[in-house]
């Protein structure tokens, strides 16, 4: 009626008046709401491109000798490591195990930016201390998210007060949280359930963390329930 109609409504018509005749009349009235083209991207599935195409194309380093646009050619030995970390391969767990100051922390980096940017989930970067993981959000992680312009708006920027008590998690878009632990504390990798996750420094996790097991597999049943999962260790050669 025209007060139906003066509130935005309008009787169903079309193909499904066609297809059943009296549909139209025996369901009533719908409200039609139109979509912003803005919206459509969370429809679409993620765009297929690997961890070392993105980081090409993408990333900026904010600290270091190297700052500027990340370039394959300068590290090519990552570029396997960084395919094998993509969300479309198959592989569950990538570990990166070799020498200090070889790139393995980028890696991991570049792999969660990746997933911020074109597949949102909820993940977890763990390094041996709370301390480390700190320090990690604070003065690594958000620094090179605010100098790669790709970043911008997909991670939430807390005003400088905030810090001291929220660094713990960064609210991603899509409504998703990146979480930052470490491996000295279980009540801090006994967050919600997680589909992707980096572990950083991992020769130097202990063995036992508050007498509830390595801190390692406390991870990875944060993750077991997910089809898709993906673990990235990285670990320096060492000598015991």
């Amino acid at each position: 009626d025209g007060s139906s109609r003066a509130q935005g409504l309008e009787p169903i018509s079309g193909i499904l008046g066609l297809l059943m005749p009296g549909a139209c009349h025996r369901i009533g009235l719908l409200r039609v709401t139109a979509i912003d083209p803005g919206d459509y991207a969370f429809l679409a599935p993620p765009p297929r491109i690997d961890t070392a195409e993105w980081s090409a194309r993408y990333r900026h380093i904010a600290k270091g000798p190297e700052r500027g646009p990340w370039r394959n050619e300068r590290t090519p030995y990552l570029v396997e490591p960084m395919q094998c970390a993509s969300s479309h391969m198959p592989y569950e767990r990538v570990v990166l195990w070799f020498a200090t100051q070889l790139g393995k922390s980028e890696v991991l980096y570049n792999s969660v930016m990746q997933r911020i940017h074109t597949d949102p989930q909820d993940m977890m970067m763990v390094q041996p201390t709370l301390q480390d993981a700190q320090d990690h959000s604070a003065q690594r992680f958000l620094p090179t998210i605010m100098q790669t312009p790709a970043m911008h708006g997909k991670v939430a920027v807390r005003k400088s007060r905030d810090e001291s008590t929220s660094w713990r998690s960064r609210s991603i878009q899509g409504g998703f949280t990146v979480f930052f632990a470490g491996a000295n504390s279980a009540a801090s990798l006994a967050s919600k359930p997680l589909g992707f996750a980096v572990a950083d420094e991992v020769d130097k996790w202990p063995a036992d963390v508050d007498n509830e097991g390595p801190p390692l597999g406390l991870l990875e049943e944060r993750m077991s329930n997910f089809a898709r999962r993906k673990l990235i260790i990285a670990s320096t050669c060492n000598i015991k």
